[in-house]
């Protein structure tokens, strides 16, 4: 299910559920009858100094959709579009102002995001690095150490529900 325009999904497989479900005279499709690839779903946000600001703060860009609670992140890529300017600023990278605030980058120092560059998060298509989202939230960008002055920074993340 898409929660809004940020986002998108492949391989569901609802066909063939569909078709099981029309053989056996059901009307309502059920999650745990699909069959294929799996719920996965893409995610992007984008912070950008000109839009959000760059305040010594946990900020939630305009453009973030909401990541839904259960949310299981296996893996994502960081754009760097503008490089981030600000004396002795860090940005962290991750979900809402909770524990989770870092879950996807830990605090790391603008001069790291270097124009063009294509940078990790922390999910790198593994178990052990998954990160399994608490509560309804947005991706948000921490910044610490020194405000922005500028700065494009996109995060697309790939995630699947859980129990799906």
């Amino acid at each position: 299910m898409s929660y809004n325009k940020g986002q998108s999904q492949f391989g569901r497989g609802n066909i063939w559920a569909s078709l099981k479900q029309l053989a056996e005279g059901q009307t309502a499709i059920n999650p745990s009858d699909q069959v294929g690839l799996g719920a996965a779903q893409v995610a992007k946000a984008t912070y950008d100094f000109t839009v959000d600001g760059g305040a010594i703060a946990t900020i939630t860009p305009v453009s973030s959709p909401v990541i839904p609670a259960g949310a299981i992140v296996f893996g994502g890529l960081i754009d760097v579009v503008v490089a981030p300017l600000g004396g002795g600023a860090s940005v962290a990278i991750g979900f809402g102002s909770g524990a989770q605030v870092a879950s996807l980058k830990a605090a790391t120092v603008v001069g790291t995001y270097t124009i063009g560059a294509i940078l990790a998060l922390i999910p790198v298509w593994t178990a052990a690095s998954a990160v399994k989202v608490a509560a309804d939230t947005k991706i948000t960008f921490t910044v610490s150490g020194g405000a922005l002055t500028a700065g494009k920074i996109a995060v697309q993340i790939y995630y699947h529900m859980a129990g799906e």
